[in-house]
């Protein structure tokens, strides 16, 4: 057996902290070797009586037909609006395993076989919520070969999404060269006020 899931660590006691399991998933037997996707929640008290939902996220990848990802998208788009109609300040971040709205691929990258790039669409978002990403820097490689900057393809598939109540500082991409994963880690600084 392999276990597996995911990991948010804070210097802040959170006042919950638990695993949502994502609707949909592939039918047997593709169901047997793909991830269950899920994103862990934690809560946060705020001052004013508020909370900062934050969420980290691994969606669905392998899903050429989208429908799996609609669902997820349908999913937390539903359940973080209400959030913020509530005034919690909602973070959302992770790997969605799709480019944010308004990201465009270079045209002259070489896409993978397989690879089907499929543009998260700005109406699977919460209402009013922001995609936060850096433009000028890709997140994640293709894993067909050793990297070679400039020749392995890369995409952008690792940001935020943040409720309108909270406030973008800055955004950036740690380059690393992809030396210790086939992700590069994505620092956000945000203010809650």
């Amino acid at each position: 057996a392999t276990n597996g899931g995911l990991v948010s660590f804070s210097r802040y006691r959170p006042l919950t902290s638990y695993r949502i399991q994502y609707p949909g998933g592939f039918s047997w037997p593709t169901s047997l070797y793909m991830l269950d996707r899920c994103a862990l929640e934690q809560r946060f008290r705020m001052s004013a009586n508020r909370e900062l939902v934050l969420v980290n996220t691994h969606n669905t990848a392998y899903d050429a037909s989208g429908e799996i990802k609609k669902q997820e998208m349908a999913f937390i788009r539903n359940r973080y609006q209400q959030e913020a109609g509530k005034g919690s300040y909602v973070l959302l971040g992770g790997d969605w395993n799709q480019p944010p709205p308004g990201f465009q691929q270079r045209p002259d990258e070489n896409i993978p076989p397989g690879y089907t790039a499929q543009t998260l669409a700005d109406e699977s978002l919460p209402k009013g919520f922001i995609p936060v990403f850096d433009s000028l820097s890709h997140t994640n490689r293709a894993l067909l070969a050793p990297y070679i900057a400039g020749k392995t393809f890369t995409t952008l598939i690792d940001y935020f999404i943040t409720s309108p109540n909270v406030r973008i500082l800055r955004v950036s991409t740690l380059d690393m060269q992809f030396r210790w994963s086939d992700h590069q880690p994505v620092m956000l600084t945000v203010a809650c006020n």
